[in-house]
This record gives C-alpha cells, structure tokens and sequence, in this order.
C-alpha cells in the first residue's frame, strides 16, 4: 500500500493507521483505533473490500454497522478467500 497508494498520493505517515490483527487485546486495538479516528476527526476516505458474501471492509452482512472498529467473526468462505494474502496457512484462535 505504501508504494501504490500511499507515497504516490503523498499520504503523511501520521494520516496513516492500520489495525494490528495480532494483538493480544482485539477490544483494546480497537478502542485504539477508534480513539484515532476520533483524534483525526473522522474519516474522509476510506478505501474498502467487498466480499464474495457481500461482506464490506471485512464486516461480515448483518454486523452492526454504528461501531467504526470492531472485532466480527469472519465467515469460512471470507477466511478461505483471503488465504490468497498470506504465505502462510493463517488460523483463527
């Protein structure tokens, strides 16, 4: 994303947050993220997937819409799509 999105459309660094999907504490990253967005005064712009499954952004359909970061579980067929990103087997603990 660096090389593609965010250097050519000289993004500053601090305009840039990314959800660590490996911390330990899912409720806390969260809340961390929430408290960025809030800090930065909302979102502008935000680049999102659609799922085979019509999951948006990775929030799969009927998960609440009114949170802007939450932890959901993802559906098999999202997990599978999303293997194609990873080297590695990914598994959900």
């Amino acid at each position: 994303m660096d090389q593609d999105l965010f250097h050519p459309l000289r993004v500053p660094d601090e305009q840039i947050c990314f959800f660590d999907g490996r911390s330990v504490d899912m409720f806390a990253e969260c809340l961390l993220n929430q408290m960025y967005i809030k800090k930065q005064g909302g979102i502008d712009v935000a680049i999102l997937g659609l799922g085979l499954n019509g999951h948006i952004g990775m929030n799969e359909p009927f998960t609440p819409v009114d949170l802007r970061s939450q932890t959901v579980d993802l559906d098999p067929l999202t997990t599978q799509t999303g293997q194609k990103y990873f080297e590695q087997p990914q598994k959900l603990s």
